[in-house]
């Protein structure tokens, strides 16, 4: 357990974490489906079965953010933990976009070039950490 974190400072931290989400994406989704449906009477009765939605994902996230803020923060990672998050991460690009190609127009826009690029920029940077934490060691034997 995390010295500086009691429960009720976790639990308010865990509370207002999870609360913001909700109200953050409840806001995207009313948002994106008034600016598709224009037709808000449909959305007026549609809104307590949205309500439940989201008060259930709301209270199944609660219990795992209130316990990952109790217990601190995770150990930092090793050089192979580094190597091996690349590797997954380079393996989903390379999937994210045969799978583009093969479901869309064999053409890959900018946006799937995009979330490819960035991806695969935080697999480089997983490989650099490795690379500074073997550097690290070495230099401390």
């Amino acid at each position: 357990m995390n010295r500086n974190m009691t429960e009720r400072k976790a639990f308010w931290h865990a509370l207002m974490t999870v609360g913001l989400a909700v109200l953050l994406m409840t806001s995207v989704l009313l948002f994106l489906a008034e600016l598709y449906s224009r037709t808000w009477p449909a959305l007026a009765e549609m809104w307590p079965v949205m309500v439940v939605i989201f008060l259930v994902t709301g209270l199944i996230l609660f219990p795992f953010v209130y316990r990952r803020y109790l217990a601190g923060p995770p150990p930092p990672l090793t050089p192979r933990q580094h190597r091996v998050q690349a590797m997954w991460q380079a393996a989903y690009v390379i999937a994210y976009l045969a799978i583009c190609m093969l479901l869309g127009e064999k053409r890959i826009s900018k946006w799937e070039w995009m979330i490819a690029s960035l991806l695969l920029s935080s697999a480089l940077n997983h490989l650099r950490l490795a690379n500074r934490k073997e550097g690290d060691t070495s230099l401390a034997q």
